[in-house]
């Protein structure tokens, strides 16, 4: 009997701790389980986000959760390991990936579109692998609120321990010069030497004020960006140090509306931030002219309304008018498809069509009553007596189309000699200047 006594003692006391043990929480680090599904607690943050002292992972999503869509830190380090890859792709060069602290898929930080090792581009998809221990640059946003990422252009900065070469202070033929200010800019020699150590999709803290000349010919965009691409140098000499403007705008950060507005041996300042592309410095887009050989740049504008193309000296606005002479060129008794011997010479003016640095002649057609003028062709326009203050052109239409020139048009005032180049990136092609009438506004 006792020991009947004795078992069911035993087992009560067994059952209650049982049930005791059910409202005890699992040690801490321990996985838990959440509808079946093991849930890996996260880790506890660690980490200032500097490159001496990265975040873990675990920091960095306490910081981007907590980030309201549309916000977005500045540069930050986060130190992890590759979870899983979404892709590679070696067209952008650039890479979808994941990390975490632990390497599995709890618990993880995208990498959206991030680059390779010191900012260069992926070649190979195999760069990276799902295990890697990597240290990731960038700038982190909690996109529409609930996925925390590292954004667009973010870099690696150690793979494995591996980190990028330091680049070395370049050697510059003109020693550097200037403070980067508007009243001291930098030389070229200055910018590139000051800003070496950039890494591949990094910016300069702040802006800067930069003095060079334009070497070889600006791709200057009229249309709907308004914005140019060239290179400056010290005096444009064989070995000069060049630096490329990438995407400017015009004084005051407007849009270019005139393709002659800078050119080749023109002085200018710019202002912009430096940045690093595929290894070169660079004043990265948005940034703007201060001037142009020491002014506002060239005076004569350009405007196109409809059919009719209006080039005005804005610098000679001030003289007096002394005759508007109006030439249809309908009315010359040309032949048709006539080339040679279309000019016309007066007391007051000359008018001289000529083929320029283009593969075809400009032509008169009797049918459109006009001369057209194709891919590079010149149309020079002298004033005898006085200074060209302005000269319309009244340009065919038809069949819905408008036939005034290509967008690189270009027009040099010199006084009393006006030089008209429908400019274009090849000596053919393009559209052609079909010119019906001319106005010619002389001024003293």
């Amino acid at each position: 009997m006792k020991k009947i006594i004795y078992s069911v003692i035993m087992l009560a006391m067994a059952t209650f701790t049982m049930t005791s043990c059910e409202d005890v929480p699992a040690p801490y680090g321990f996985p838990e389980e959440d509808a079946g599904k093991v849930v890996t607690p996260m880790a506890d943050p660690t980490g200032t986000g500097t490159e001496a002292d990265p975040y873990n992972v675990a920091a960095a999503l306490t910081l981007i959760n907590g980030m309201a869509d549309g916000d977005i830190t500045g540069d930050i380090w986060v130190k992890g390991k590759i979870s899983t890859i979404d892709g590679v792709d070696i067209n952008y060069g650039n890479a979808v990936y994941y990390i975490s602290d632990d390497g599995t898929s709890s618990n993880q930080l995208q990498v959206f579109r991030g680059l390779f090792l010191g900012g260069d581009k992926f070649t190979a998809t195999d760069q990276i692998k799902v295990g890697d221990e990597v240290i990731v640059k960038g700038k982190c946003k909690n996109f529409k609120g609930n996925t925390p990422e590292f954004d667009t252009g973010s870099i690696i900065v150690s793979l494995n321990g591996k980190t990028p070469e330091k680049p070395q202070k370049p050697d510059t033929k003109f020693d550097p010069a200037g403070k980067g200010t508007k009243a001291d800019p930098f030389n070229v020699a200055a910018v590139l030497q000051n800003y070496y150590e950039l890494s591949n999709g990094e910016y300069s803290k702040e802006a800067i004020y930069v003095k060079g000349k334009i070497v070889g010919k600006p791709e200057i965009d009229t249309g709907s960006y308004g914005n140019a691409t060239y290179s400056i140098a010290q005096d444009g000499s064989e070995g000069d140090d060049k630096l490329l403007i990438f995407r400017g705008f015009d004084i005051d950060s407007l849009k270019f509306t005139d393709a002659a507005k800078i050119k080749e041996g023109d002085e200018v300042v710019i202002f912009g931030k430096v940045t690093k592309y595929n290894g070169s410095l660079q004043l990265a887009q948005q940034n703007y002219l201060i001037s142009i050989n020491g002014g506002a740049g060239s005076s004569v504008t350009k405007t196109i309304d409809g059919s009719t193309v209006t080039i005005e000296d804005k610098s000679l606005s001030g003289l007096t008018t002394v005759g508007d002479y109006v030439i249809d060129l309908g009315a010359q008794g040309w032949t048709d498809k006539q080339e040679n011997g279309i000019n016309i010479d007066t007391n007051d003016y000359s008018i001289a069509f000529g083929k320029g640095a283009g593969t075809t002649t400009p032509k008169y057609y009797k049918d459109s009553k006009g001369v057209r003028l194709y891919a590079k062709n010149i149309l020079t326009i002298t004033g005898k007596t006085a200074k060209i203050k302005k000269v319309i052109l009244e340009c065919e239409a038809s069949n819905g189309k408008v036939y005034v020139g290509n967008n690189e048009l270009t027009a040099l005032n010199e006084g009393k000699v006006m030089t008209i180049c429908n400019d274009f990136s090849t000596d053919k092609g393009g559209t052609q200047l079909r010119v019906q009438r001319i106005i010619i506004q002389l001024g003293n």
